[in-house]
């Protein structure tokens, strides 16, 4: 099925719809729509590319029923919020997506099992990135935590304990 945008409020439908399921508009003539379908490619194209800002999206309701009215459902195996066509990296681990490692990476897809923000140094997937995390079971070790000398554990990642 193809979308077209309607010329009264700019929203999305598809061509079969013979109103527009946004504000009701009745669609205009098929010579009318042929003249500007070049123009509706274009605005489409670049339309699409916002749909899925997970920057800016923050009411899961509005992206159940925009996956819904275009028929496109997200695959989200482990309920990270984040789909494989989103960019998760292993959509198998709810504890590896896109900026899960925040103090690491916002952007990159890396694994922090332990929730301290650094990501796994050692990540088994080939998809994720490595992070700086030397123990990603344990959120009081990770580059940032404060050492105590003698005690045998390196809390700070930086392959020593005397610090």
């Amino acid at each position: 099925m193809s979308l077209i945008i309607c010329t009264n409020c700019g929203e999305h439908h598809y061509t079969t719809e013979l109103t527009c399921p946004h504000c009701n508009y009745i669609k205009s003539s098929d010579i009318q729509r042929s003249t500007h379908r070049s123009s509706i490619a274009i605005l489409l194209g670049l339309s699409l590319v916002g749909c899925g800002d997970k920057g800016n999206d923050t009411s899961p309701q509005l992206d159940t029923a925009t996956q819904s009215l275009y028929g496109v459902p997200m695959v989200d195996n482990d309920l990270d919020d984040w789909g494989e066509f989103d960019g998760d990296c292993d959509d198998n681990d709810p504890n590896t997506y896109p900026g899960a490692a925040e103090n690491d990476s916002v952007e990159e897809c890396m694994k922090d099992a332990d929730g301290d923000g650094y990501g796994d140094d050692t990540p088994t997937n080939a998809n994720v990135d490595a992070g700086t995390d030397c123990d990603d079971t344990d959120a009081t070790r990770h580059p940032n935590a404060t050492e105590t000398a003698g005690d045998g554990i390196d809390s700070n990642c930086n392959g020593n304990d005397d610090d």
